[in-house]
């Protein structure tokens, strides 16, 4: 028996000739025909829908039209994966893919004919991906917009991966459908304003379709400014608060205050770069100094700039005027201002008087000080003046007299008559020059006892000269006297009248002037001179 024809899809038995023997009253027999059945190759090819790499190790499965599986079978490191299916209606259908792709588990229908030499199907798959938000901040959120930033990694088939995304009005840039994986953030230097530090980089982690959080912030470039406090002497120098004020070159408004420590140094850090006032709060200067003009200063980044600021102290003006009696000998005369300041500084400053007797000390340090007159300076003649309070306010002249008394003594005139009667009222002139250039010319008059006293005369050398006018009849007039007054000495001197001589009967008749009365006559009149220069000299002094 041979086989000439085998079923739809089986091919002929190996053996396809069989004999077999009849045997007598045998009803039937059996023959077995064994057909294989027919297979044609499948091939399934898989690709990277991005890339067009073949990927290897995914899984399929092959179901008959009852979508029942009939095998499986992984693609080889060409991305392909090899069936030997037999004829009829089929669907494919990935179960398994590798970690960094998305499974497409979509059924896929396709048919296996008896004149196919081989069927053939290709599928692209997906790699998962997620996203990378990057929020860009600064200090006020200032210059956030137009910031790129890179994502960069490597790929599963280790090739480098560079992915830029630029920062919106919001400071957001976003990196979508990036493949999942470890990835760096590094911002792009040459867009990053100028008063700002380029960020670190960071690293991150994209998960299947989710989104990485990456914040990033710039920080401003900054630098220090150390204000050096100054005054005359160093005191007072602690405790002073400064203002740094103005613009960043970031384009935000800088107000920091600092204070001064014992060594009078306020310390402003961290501060962005850019062109700034220090201000000296007025509240904290002490008493006695002027708040310091403002000062600019420009920070420059990772630099320490310093600023001396220095405190002028408030100051007036003191005008000395020198007196003396008729304001001789006035000039030359040297002064000292001693004290203490109301900033606490100890002063101690001469002047000395011009031609008009005025000494002036300028830019005093308000307080209140001792004008105290140099006696070295003193002419000889004069007392030293006493120390005389003065209180400097700012901004203010103030005057004060300073008054020299001469040194004066006495004299004593004792008016003797040879049986000392008719002493009293006698008049005396006394007239010089005194040490100091006085012109004096003072009267005295004796009392009952024949005392003239002749006070606070200036030192010096005089002349004592008796009125004869109020010398008594019968007397001659005294002889006139020098004498030299000294310091607070007293100086007796005796003025004695002689008994005029008798004088005998000459025949001179009432109309003829006698001696005494012509010598009275002309007393009379140096009496009414000197009385006359004693008055104006009086209104002159």
């Amino acid at each position: 028996m041979t086989e000439i024809e085998a079923p739809k899809g089986y091919s002929i038995s190996d053996e396809p000739t069989q004999t077999i023997k009849l045997v007598e009253q045998q009803a039937e027999f059996v023959v077995d025909f064994e057909n294989e059945q027919n297979t044609i190759p499948f091939e399934i090819t898989k690709t990277d829908i991005s890339t067009g790499e073949l990927i290897p190790d995914c899984t399929f499965e092959i179901l008959n039209e009852n979508k029942e599986q009939v095998i499986t079978g992984t693609t080889d490191e060409n991305g392909i994966a090899h069936f030997q299916l037999a004829i009829g209606k089929y669907f494919y259908r990935e179960i398994s893919a590798p970690d960094i792709y998305e499974i497409d588990d979509t059924p896929y229908p396709f048919e296996i004919t008896e004149n196919d030499d081989i069927v053939k199907a290709e599928m692209t798959n997906k790699k998962k991906s997620g996203s990378i938000k990057v929020t860009k901040t600064t200090t006020g959120n200032l210059n956030i917009e137009g910031i790129k930033f890179f994502a960069t990694g490597i790929s599963d088939t280790n090739k480098d991966l560079k992915f830029e995304a630029t920062t919106n009005e919001n400071g957001v840039a976003m990196f979508d459908k990036l493949v999942i994986g470890k990835y760096v953030i590094t911002e792009d230097g040459s867009t990053v304003p100028a008063a700002y530090l380029t960020a670190d980089e960071q690293e991150v982690t994209v998960e299947y379709n989710e989104t990485a959080e990456v914040k990033v912030t710039n920080e401003e470039k900054t630098g220090t400014v150390q204000v050096h406090k100054r005054t005359e002497g160093q005191k007072n120098v602690e405790g002073i608060t400064f203002y740094l004020k103005g613009t960043s070159d970031s384009g935000r408004e800088i107000n920091i205050p600092a204070t001064t420590d014992k060594d009078g140094v306020a310390v402003f850090e961290n501060v962005p770069i850019g062109t700034y006032s220090i201000i000296e709060d007025e509240e904290t200067v002490p008493y006695g100094y002027l708040v310091a003009d403002e000062k600019e200063v420009t920070v420059i980044y990772s630099e320490t700039v310093d600023a001396e600021i220095i405190n002028n102290e408030q100051t007036g003006t003191i005008k000395v005027h020198k007196r003396t009696e008729g304001d001789l000998n006035i000039s030359g005369i040297t002064f000292y201002l001693k004290g203490t300041s109301d900033s606490g500084r100890e002063i101690n400053i001469p002047a000395t008087t011009d031609k008009d007797g005025v000494a002036v000390f300028e830019n005093v340090p308000v307080g209140t000080y001792m004008v105290i007159e140099d006696e070295k300076t003193v002419p000889y003649g004069y007392l030293v003046a006493a120390e005389k309070e003065v209180t400097v306010t700012y901004a203010e002249t103030v005057d004060t007299d300073i008054l020299n008394e001469e040194q004066t003594g006495t004299i004593q005139i004792h008016k003797k008559t040879a049986d000392m009667s008719n002493v009293e009222g006698i008049r005396f002139i006394l007239s010089g020059i005194s040490d100091t250039g006085r012109e004096i010319n003072i009267p005295a008059i004796t009392d009952k006892d024949g005392l003239a006293k002749f006070e606070g005369v200036p030192v010096g050398t005089y002349t004592i000269t008796e009125d004869g006018s109020t010398v008594p009849y019968g007397y001659l007039v005294a002889d006139s006297k020098q004498v030299t007054v000294a310091y607070a000495q007293t100086v007796d001197t005796d003025m004695v009248n002689e008994k005029a001589p008798d004088t005998p009967n000459t025949g001179v008749t009432d109309n003829d002037t006698d001696g005494r009365t012509a010598l009275g006559s002309v007393a009379i009149i140096l009496a009414g001179a000197a009385v006359l220069m004693f008055s104006r000299k009086r209104k002159e002094r």
